[in-house]
């Protein structure tokens, strides 16, 4: 029953985050609380088989120590601090907007190509 209890914390930890993430938009970037679930899960499975040691309780504290595994390698190696495509990378062009500039008339990059300029943008009105 512990063995079981124990692959269903290690995997629900994981699918709990896949679903509230997927689903629900929600703790996309703060996945501690479901590792904290994963972790407990591989905890209570590697207790179980090293209080009473079975093939059973064996096969499920490797599952719950695999399931660990991927969770971290996931959240630590992949997801959260992995590169991202989204992100420029150094020496990439800046892309052309056009947007109000402080007097009021329209400043596009594209106008100032080849020339050194400082963008500032800044939040809030003074």
């Amino acid at each position: 029953m512990t063995s079981l209890l124990a692959v269903v914390l290690a995997l629900g930890g994981i699918a709990a985050y896949f679903v509230a993430a997927t689903r629900f938009a929600l703790w996309q970037r703060v996945p501690w609380a479901f590792m904290a679930v994963t972790v407990s899960g591989a905890l209570l499975g590697a207790m179980a088989f090293a209080s009473f040691p079975g093939v059973v309780r064996g096969v499920a504290a490797l599952v719950c120590a695999a399931t660990l595994a991927f969770s971290l390698w996931f959240f630590l190696g992949y997801s959260q601090f992995g590169p991202r495509e989204e992100r420029p990378r150094v020496g990439d062009p800046f892309p052309d907007f056009a947007l109000p500039d402080s007097t009021g008339s329209l400043f596009r990059l594209s106008e100032r190509r080849g020339r050194r300029i400082l963008i500032l943008f800044y939040r809030g009105d003074w």
